[in-house]
């Protein structure tokens, strides 16, 4: 079996963070099973950046180093051209302002080939991630362990079945996403790991989460380049059918008409809708877009206080 893996970035002006993934990833054991490095660069090119990426190509002639431009920046679309450039049956992810531990390809290599012995249907794996930033809500999160919109920030000592594997830190079969599509093209802000996971499951295949592989995601107040992405980016969705954003407006009518419904008409009707919301978040329909949409967040803050004012 072919150890060899490619591993794929996606580019948005974060130079200063970059260095720090390249010099931990081209180092190590990491360097020994390294056998493509793909940059997809959604921003337009500095020569910095470039000047960079052809100091390692120099350096490390045996890798295949590939720099792909897609300028409009659609994470889904740059997420998909890597593997399909991908040369190597294994194919991990992760962001430019991440750094990898040093037997972070091993440790994925091993742990894949251990989980496949019993689960012929492996399609993806996620390692820890461990969040060091000077935002103390981050700070708090990582410290209490507290489960947000990824898998691995609810570290367990215990290998586990998840419902994706987040790009930040991710290992895929690569013919395994082939097989369900690839990633998809309509989430262009985020959110297309976690659709690529549940289409993966749909499809019985699995996806796990591991304690190793880690990698350490830097996100400072004082380093933009994650913050410009996720500005210009938005936020993600859970329910794919409804594309980029729409799901945000469908929400944002729906408490609307909830508050209406409470303020105008009768507390029937308001408890009626109150159980139809209440519905789509057991079936989470939308839990995903509602614990993370600041504008869903606002609304739902509406709905509890009218809520509360209506059983007071």
């Amino acid at each position: 079996m072919d150890n060899k893996v490619t591993v794929g970035v996606v580019y948005y002006k974060e130079l200063k963070s970059i260095k720090g993934l390249l010099s931990s990833l081209f180092k190590e054991t990491n360097v020994m099973f390294l056998g493509q490095f793909i940059i997809v660069i959604n921003s337009s090119p500095t020569k910095e950046i470039i000047d960079l990426i052809n100091l390692y190509k120099e350096s490390f002639q045996d890798i295949k180093i590939q720099v792909i431009y897609n300028l409009n920046n659609n994470i889904g679309e740059s997420r998909r051209i890597i593997v399909k450039k991908a040369k190597f049956e294994y194919l991990c992810i992760t962001d430019p302002d991440c750094v990898v531990s040093s037997h972070w390809l091993s440790d994925y290599i091993g742990s894949y080939n251990k989980i496949k012995l019993t689960d012929k249907k492996i399609a993806s794996i996620c390692g820890a991630v461990e969040v060091k930033s000077n935002i103390k809500l981050f700070e708090y999160v990582q410290n209490n362990k507290i489960k947000l919109f990824s898998p691995q920030v609810d570290i367990t000592n215990n290998l586990s079945v998840v419902d994706h594997s987040q790009t930040s830190n991710a290992f895929y079969d690569v013919q395994a996403v082939r097989s369900v599509g690839n990633f998809s093209l309509a989430h262009s802000k985020s959110g297309e790991d976690l659709e690529l996971g549940m289409r993966l499951s749909y499809n019985n295949f699995s996806n796990y989460q591991i304690k190793n592989a880690k990698v350490s995601h830097h996100i400072f107040i004082n380093e933009w380049g994650h913050f410009k992405r996720f500005v210009k980016l938005g936020v993600g969705q859970k329910n794919s059918f409804f594309g980029q954003r729409k799901i945000h407006v469908v929400l944002s009518l729906f408490f609307c008409v909830v508050l209406c419904l409470y303020y105008y008409l009768d507390t029937k009707a308001f408890l009626g809708v109150s159980l139809i919301f209440i519905a789509l978040i057991l079936f989470k329909f939308t839990f995903y877009t509602v614990s993370f949409s600041t504008l869903s967040l606002a609304y739902l803050l509406g709905y509890l206080i009218s809520l509360y004012n209506y059983l007071v």
